[in-house]
């Protein structure tokens, strides 16, 4: 009877180290997901840059190709999901702001763990966008999906940017 009641705290006391221990450790793991996801977002909404503009209305293809891999490729687990991600995503965001003479700056972005076992999670960014010109501005919220893999680099992501995209096309709102 003595050695269950000296055996209980002990298990007790372990489990709970346990349990703590991997929470601690999968805290760990969502946070580096989450730098991850925010960065890659934060490189791709931010800007364009003057040096961006000016590559795109002069149509230097290979300086575009060339700043986006600076600027993200590190980030992702494969070269075809970097390709997929750009050919949708990346320079092809920047068009409709140079065009139209606008500037996006990212405010918020806030990143969240699914209840999926993987390493998936749900995005929602606020971005500012503003007329260089100073005739209007306005913000709006994309949400999106990132999966990412064991090494933290994104296997997939999912961005919609279709609301924005009609805002920034206008050229006079």
């Amino acid at each position: 009877m003595k050695l269950k009641k000296l055996l209980f705290p002990i298990f007790l006391t372990t489990t709970l180290l346990f349990v703590v221990g991997c929470s601690s450790e999968a805290s760990k793991i969502q946070e580096k997901d989450a730098d991850v996801v925010q960065t890659v977002l934060e490189n791709n909404f931010n800007g364009p840059e003057e040096e961006v503009r000016e590559m795109m209305n002069d149509v230097n293809i290979e300086g575009i190709v060339q700043y986006e891999e600076e600027l993200l490729k590190d980030y992702f687990a494969s070269d075809e999901f970097y390709k997929e991600y750009t050919s949708t995503y990346g320079s092809l965001l920047w068009i409709e702001p140079v065009r139209n003479n606008y500037e996006l700056n990212v405010t918020d972005i806030e990143v969240e763990s699914t209840e999926s076992e993987d390493n998936v999670y749900d995005f929602t960014m606020k971005i500012e966008y503003k007329n260089i010109d100073g005739d209007s501005s306005g913000e709006e919220t994309i949400t999106g999906q990132a999966d990412l893999n064991e090494d933290h680099l994104l296997e997939y992501m999912l961005i919609r940017v279709d609301k924005l995209m009609t805002e920034l096309s206008q050229p006079n709102m």
